[in-house]
């Protein structure tokens, strides 16, 4: 056989049985995280051609909020002026603060455009693009009516309860908090508006352990809140490890047809509840039955072995036979009971008129 026939043997065996990899790829589990391509250094983005307030924004997302476009023909331009700018096109049924929150964001979202791609940095960042992205919003949410998913959790009067996917936008700590556990809070996003959320113990230890980080998507099944633009300093959102998952960097933000599907073995005694689960029954146990009686103080104590559903039977037919003799003997012995009862209420009648006429 010649070397060139084996070679073609092992392509065609290695497409009849694919690699751990490409099954990977296939199955779409990816590493989490906003970003394709991380930069081992900020020194190393620079290096690329990514520029330094695009680093220093992905480094802290707040810094997005005081950051201002500079040209040589014209002063420097932030928030306050792109809702200037809005205003002059007719856009006049959003407050400043409306224009501030989106500014953050899409910043943000474009220094990860540009961070990921460095060649790209003329077609993202600038600020004709900016003002545009805060049309586009404009535009669907006050003309089209459409919410995100922060939006309407916090702004429905009934509980939220759809699953979602939500991207770690800030991990804020505070010491001054007496509160245990409170004092690590999640800043999420969907790309639109901002939410608070407390973490159970699992979670902020998976925060500390820095399987969480800045830039994560997790997949959440659970939510409540308050009006999307007050919400962000309430911690309305509460996470639960059993309800909560690692997303991948590439999964869409907002709401999700369906929760994530949980294994047994991911699942923690304090995790909180399950939003969907995928078990195999392996063996079924028949039914079990047990005597129960009410103690003194009315509950429900029982006593006895277990015993199984054909003594049951038995036991439920020996019941029922004990209870037809039963309402047998009261048949028969109501009439008597009744005579003698009548008896008894005339006698006791003749005695009192008795008495009454020996009184007078």
């Amino acid at each position: 056989m010649s070397p060139l026939r084996t070679s073609q043997l092992a392509k065609s065996g290695a497409s009849k049985s694919p690699s751990p990899l490409r099954k990977q790829i296939s199955l779409g589990i990816t590493p989490p995280g906003l970003l394709p391509h991380v930069w081992k250094s900020e020194a190393e983005a620079r290096e690329h051609g990514v520029p330094a307030e695009v680093c220093l924004i992905l480094q802290n997302p707040t810094r997005a909020s005081h950051y201002a476009f500079v040209s040589l023909d014209k002063p420097p331009r932030g928030a306050t002026d792109a809702y200037t700018e809005l205003l002059q096109l007719g856009a006049h049924q959003v407050p400043l603060k409306w224009v501030q929150n989106h500014w953050q964001l899409i910043l943000w979202k474009l220094a990860a455009y540009v961070a990921s791609d460095p060649r790209q940095v003329q077609v993202y960042w600038h600020w004709d693009r900016v003002l545009c992205d805060l049309r586009y919003r404009y535009e669907r949410e006050v003309h089209k009516k459409e919410r995100s998913v922060i939006k309407r959790m916090q702004e429905e009067p009934q509980q939220f309860t759809k699953p979602m996917i939500l991207c770690v936008h800030q991990i804020l700590r505070f010491d001054d908090t007496s509160e245990k556990g409170a004092s690590l809070v999640l800043q999420l996003t969907d790309g639109w508006y901002k939410v608070r959320a407390e973490l159970d113990a699992s979670l902020r230890q998976a925060v500390e352990r820095r399987k969480i980080r800045l830039g994560h998507k997790l997949a959440i099944a659970c939510a409540k809140g308050t009006h999307v633009l007050d919400a962000v300093y309430t911690s309305d959102l509460l996470l639960s490890s059993n309800a909560t998952w690692l997303a991948a960097w590439d999964a869409k933000l907002g709401e999700q047809p369906h929760a994530p599907v949980s294994s047994l073995g991911r699942l923690v005694p304090e995790g909180g509840l399950v939003a969907r689960i995928d078990v195999l029954a392996d063996r079924v146990y028949p039914m079990g039955y047990m005597e129960g009686e009410l103690d003194a103080k009315g509950a429900l104590v029982f006593r006895g072995p277990q015993y199984g559903a054909d003594e049951e039977q038995e036991r439920q037919q020996a019941w029922e036979a004990r209870l037809d003799r039963a309402r047998a003997y009261l048949a028969e012995v109501a009439p008597r009971l009744e005579r003698a009862a009548a008896w008894l209420e005339a006698r006791c009648h003749m005695d009192y008129e008795g008495a009454a006429t020996a009184g007078m």
